[in-house]
């Protein structure tokens, strides 16, 4: 009969039979794993590798360096990401050189430079390039310039935001908000409470320039 659980038998027995064949799973599992990471590495370099290819030479043309390993270089993709936000109609492959991107806080300062730049309508594919590790400070500046852009003059929105609200914004939205607004409720609040020095200067500023519109418009 097999021994049970507990049994004497299979305690003398584990160390010859038992925990040799876990060493061995152990390994094989680490094997399969190194070898599955080297394999993931490689797809993705030749992705980002021909993503950033097919980009310079839309962006670049003849100024693409000759050096085939120039593009594993992260401050000369970075230096194409920048002249490709520039370049009319190199959106869809700079797009693709996000999603392929290793260097993940790089592949973030690039979409959060572009969700300034495309219409509001496709902010949400660009943030939805970015690994999940790095997604959420983008999805948050896209959550801010949706709030910017219901405060720019001729967009609707629904009166001057609370107080509260406000205090809630970070400083880029509070700076941004105080330099585009012409509510002049909001405009004097943020003079008032703003969170930084600077920023309740510009919303003087553009509240001064708001008052001075209204009397020369009468």
């Amino acid at each position: 009969m097999a021994p049970l659980k507990g049994d004497p038998e299979l305690t003398r027995a584990q160390p010859q039979i038992v925990d040799p064949n876990i060493s061995t799973v152990r390994n094989n599992i680490r094997v399969s794993m190194e070898r599955h990471k080297k394999n993931m590495a490689a797809e993705h370099g030749s992705a980002l590798r021909d993503a950033v290819t097919a980009l310079a030479q839309m962006v670049a043309g003849q100024d693409v360096p000759a050096d085939g390993t120039w593009w594993q270089d992260s401050h000369a993709r970075w230096e194409l990401y920048r002249r490709a936000a520039g370049t009319v109609d190199a959106g869809e492959r700079l797009l693709a050189g996000v999603a392929a991107e290793s260097d993940l806080p790089l592949a973030s300062a690039v979409v959060v430079m572009m969700l300034e730049r495309v219409p509001a309508g496709e902010r949400g594919r660009w943030a939805g390039a970015l690994d999940p590790e790095v997604r959420d400070f983008s999805r948050e500046r896209e959550h801010e310039l949706a709030v910017l852009d219901a405060l720019t003059p001729g967009e609707p929105h629904a009166g001057s935001p609370s107080a509260q609200e406000i205090a809630a914004w970070s400083d880029w939205l509070q700076l941004r908000v105080a330099g585009a607004a012409r509510d002049r409720p909001l405009l004097e609040l943020l003079a008032d409470s703003g969170r930084t020095k600077r920023i309740r200067g510009e919303a003087r500023q553009s509240a001064h320039r708001v008052r001075r519109e209204a009397r020369e418009t009468r």
